[in-house]
């Protein structure tokens, strides 16, 4: 079947060096090309692979996947011999393959919304092989080619155009529900059961979930922490010594370099870990390797960000599950802790809560979050603002 390996490192595209770029290889140990292009294609940071083109890379070997696997049942069904050659079953592919990787998704209990954006990558994946001569031509507008085999059309939606189908759901199905924020016991309660192991993958969990609390890092940010970016030991001390928080430098998602504050505790605890735990998790030239803090046992690449997050995730099990408590939903936590920190700073400037700039917050709350819209944390400010104008009423 189809599976998904990575490049050595200094991969050359475009001019620009990357490590581990995905490549996708079919079950005869081929490159599928097309896929491969469309990895390449959407591989636009400057110094790390984007966690986005992972995702797509898993969905379109998932899809590979599919495709080895109905044919082979097919296969049996008509009594004729299997096509393993995913170059061809991608050729020959449409609305009704693609259903059956809907309905069995959607019978494995996976969600609307994620159904839903697995169909957008590979209809983003046709659309952009049918540019390509020799790549599958399989994709096209119903309005201008009724008889394609994949029927798609373009509908405009918040000033950009999107890909539309009649196989992606619509409507109350794919509505999300409601995230929470953790609290500070739900918290305690994740510690303790990431605290439940073996100690030193204990150490390694605890340390993470602390740094996403304190720090605010996405998880593949955390993982792609690298020893070239800490400050020394000395000048950790001494920053805990007069209570001022170590300012890193770091490349956050997009490629962006962003200022993190990381209090000067949480640098003596990355420090004890590299010393004492480190060594033992890793095993011959990874153990040497001084690259990559929170590495793989064998390789000295990152731990894999979709097995971390599954692992961490399951520390927040004792919680509810309407709560919908994720690894990723900790910085959520420390954006509602800033934010409470900033109004806090923006009242002692303008003197009452009615006359503080909130353009201030949030350009001050992005940048800590290393985020590139201002919009996508206005919620966070209007709930904390309307909680402390309910309390002036009161």
């Amino acid at each position: 079947m189809a599976y998904m390996t990575r490049t050595g490192d200094g991969c050359v595209i475009n001019g620009a060096s990357y490590d581990g770029v995905p490549l996708a290889m079919s079950g005869t140990d081929h490159p599928v090309d097309a896929v491969n292009s469309f990895i390449r294609f959407s591989t636009r940071s400057r110094r790390i692979v984007p966690g986005t083109t992972l995702q797509l890379s898993h969905t379109l070997v998932n899809l590979c996947t599919f495709l080895e696997q109905d044919d082979l049942m097919r296969a049996r069904l008509e009594r004729r011999p299997v096509q393993r050659d995913i170059r061809v079953l991608l050729n020959q592919i449409d609305d009704e393959q693609l259903e059956r990787w809907r309905n069995r998704d959607e019978s494995a209990g996976v969600l609307p919304r994620a159904i839903n954006a697995k169909l957008s990558v590979a209809y983003h994946f046709l659309w952009h092989c049918s540019k390509i001569p020799g790549f599958p031509h399989r994709i096209g507008d119903v309005a201008k080619d009724p008889e394609a085999p994949v029927k798609v059309w373009f509908e405009r939606r918040r000033h950009r155009k999107v890909i539309v189908s009649n196989l992606l759901y619509r409507g109350g199905k794919t509505k999300s529900r409601k995230k929470g924020v953790p609290t500070k016991t739900e918290m305690d309660d994740a510690y303790a059961r990431a605290a439940d192991a073996r100690w030193d993958l204990a150490r390694r969990d605890v340390l993470i979930l602390n740094i996403a609390e304190d720090a605010g890092l996405r998880l593949s940010e955390v993982l792609n922490l690298r020893f070239c970016d800490l400050p020394s030991l000395l000048e950790a001390e001494d920053s805990e010594r007069t209570d001022v928080a170590v300012v890193l430098r770091l490349i956050r998602k997009g490629g962006a370099e962003h200022e993190v504050s990381f209090p000067p505790n949480l640098i003596r605890d990355i420090y004890d870990y590299i010393e004492n735990v480190r060594p033992l998790l890793l095993s011959g030239a990874a153990a040497k390797g001084k690259d990559f803090i929170f590495s793989g046992p064998r390789t000295g690449k990152p731990l894999s960000r979709q097995y971390m997050s599954r692992r961490l995730s399951k520390h927040f099990r004792d919680a509810k599950r309407t709560r919908r408590l994720t690894y990723h939903r900790v910085r959520a936590r420390f954006a509602t802790e800033t934010v409470k920190a900033l109004v806090d700073i923006e009242m002692e400037k303008a003197g009452s809560l009615r006359d503080i700039r909130e353009e201030n917050i949030l350009l001050k709350l992005t940048e800590m979050m290393g985020q590139s819209r201002i919009e996508s944390l206005r919620s966070y400010l209007d709930i904390e603002l309307q909680a402390r104008y309910s309390r002036e009423v009161r």
